[in-house]
């Protein structure tokens, strides 16, 4: 679908040079961002960013487990509290 305004500034030279431009600038910015971001977070960096969010991750699941082992006990507990009173 185009549009006739769309086409017409389309059809406008200066108008499609200042849209070229701008996305060739948009173009060289996000180059230099990701050089930037491949010279920060290396390999190394990688590895250790993933060591350090899998041991928090984990963490935070043994942290969870211990929390659902602790609240499971507690309702044996209770279980066996109210079969010591049924009998």
């Amino acid at each position: 679908f185009i549009s006739k305004v769309t086409f017409y500034k389309s059809s406008n030279r200066p108008y499609v040079l200042k849209k070229l431009t701008l996305l060739i600038g948009l173009h060289e910015k996000l180059a230099e961002c990701v050089t930037l971001l491949n010279d920060l977070f290396s390999v190394e960096m990688f590895f250790i960013l993933m060591l350090i969010f899998t041991y928090v991750l984990f963490g935070l699941f043994s942290k969870y487990m211990r929390n659902t082992l602790q609240l499971s006990y507690i309702g044996q507990l209770e279980e066996q509290k109210t079969w010591k009173f049924k009998i």
